[in-house]
């Protein structure tokens, strides 16, 4: 199976943010920053509660609602101005990428819709291309390392 099977897969054209300090690394809007030591406790608390829901015949409609919110895995590839990055997500539900689909200030890309079809593919290219004069889509690898 291929990386471009795992899941639903957008490319957005977006900013970096965070200061660089501890705790606000620079990265890529839509992208958290790491954890501190509490949230990781809440969420291993969180994902514990889950598993035992889970065991309780609720297993489908559970595991739906937890697909639907979560981002598993990105990629990004710096812009050649330093601030601007493309930016690959990866998540099991397209309800995971609502907020970003709302959004006006960036370009999204289907990268399911760009792989059907080499015109559409080439496009996506060209214009990814103003952002990273180099681009390549062996750079965007989100879940596939």
């Amino acid at each position: 199976m291929s990386a471009e099977q795992w899941g639903e897969r957008i490319i957005v054209i977006t900013e970096l943010q965070g200061d660089g300090k501890p705790g606000n690394p620079r990265r890529p809007r839509f992208v958290p920053a790491p954890p501190t030591a509490e949230q990781a406790r809440a969420a291993a608390l969180e994902g514990q509660r889950l598993r035992e829901e889970m065991r309780d015949a609720k297993v489908d409609r559970v595991a739906l609602e937890v697909a639907k919110k979560h981002i598993y895995a990105a990629s990004w590839v710096l812009g050649d101005d330093g601030k601007t990055v493309i930016l690959e997500l990866v998540a099991a539900h397209r309800d995971a990428f609502a907020e970003i689909f709302k959004e006006k200030s960036v370009r999204v890309f289907d990268k399911r819709e760009l792989f059907h079809g080499e015109a559409g593919k080439a496009a996506a290219r060209e214009e990814l291309r103003r952002v990273k004069k180099d681009f390549e889509w062996e750079e965007l690898q989100a879940g596939a390392k």
